[in-house]
C-alpha cells in the first residue's frame, strides 16, 4: 500500500513539476517540490531509506517519459539534406591530436595513478580497503586531469604543473615506502 502511494506521490510530483513549467509558475514549483520531499519520505517508509531515496529519484525521471509522449508533435519529413563543410584535416593538426591522445593516455595516466596512491596511503585504511578506494579514485582522478589539461589555453603550462605534482607525489610515495 506504501508503495502504491509513494507511486502517486511520485506522479503528482511529475504533475507539479510539469504544470509549472507549462504555466510558469513558481508556485506549482514550489508545491512540486514539496511533493518531491514528501515522496521521498514515503518511499523510505515503503523501502528503507538506501532504496527509497534511489526510488524517489529514479520513478520520477521514468515518469517524464508519460508527459513527453503526450507533448510529442509529428514533423515534416524533410527532404533537404543538409550539406557540412568539408573537414580540414592537415598532417600537423592530426600529429597534435596524436600527440595529445599519447599524452592523456600515457604522462596523465601515470600522475593519476601517482595521485591517487598517495592519497590513498595518506588514509589510515587496510591494504584492501586502499585498493578498493583507489580502484574507484583513479579513473575520476584521471577524468579530472584530463579535461582540465585539454580545456585549458594555456596546454604547456598545465600539463608541466602537472608533471610538477607526479614527480611530488612519487617523491611522497618513496617517502611513504622507506624509499628514502
Amino acid at each position: 500500500m506504501m508503495y502504491l502511494l509513494a507511486t502517486l506521490l511520485s506522479l503528482a510530483t511529475v504533475s507539479g513539476f510539469y504544470l509549472s513549467w507549462k504555466q510558469q509558475a513558481s508556485r506549482a514549483l514550489w508545491l512540486s517540490i514539496g511533493l518531491l520531499v514528501v515522496s521521498c519520505i514515503g518511499w523510505s517508509y515503503a523501502a528503507g531509506w538506501e532504496y527509497g531515496l534511489v526510488y524517489a529519484l529514479c520513478i520520477p525521471s521514468m515518469l517524464v517519459w508519460l508527459f513527453i509522449w503526450q507533448q510529442r508533435k509529428s514533423l515534416g519529413v524533410n527532404k533537404a539534406i543538409p550539406h557540412s563543410p568539408a573537414a580540414k584535416v592537415s598532417a600537423k593538426l592530426a600529429a597534435s591530436h596524436m600527440g595529445r591522445l599519447l599524452v592523456v593516455l600515457i604522462i596523465q595516466a601515470l600522475i593519476s595513478l601517482l595521485l591517487t596512491l598517495v592519497f590513498c596511503y595518506l588514509l589510515p585504511l587496510e591494504d584492501v580497503n586502499r585498493m578498493a578506494l583507489g580502484i574507484v579514485l583513479l579513473p575520476l582522478v584521471w577524468a579530472l586531469l584530463s579535461y582540465q589539461l585539454l580545456q585549458s589555453r594555456f596546454y604547456w603550462r598545465s600539463l608541466s604543473i602537472q608533471m610538477v605534482v607526479g614527480l611530488l607525489s612519487a617523491g611522497g610515495l618513496a617517502v611513504q615506502g622507506g624509499l628514502i
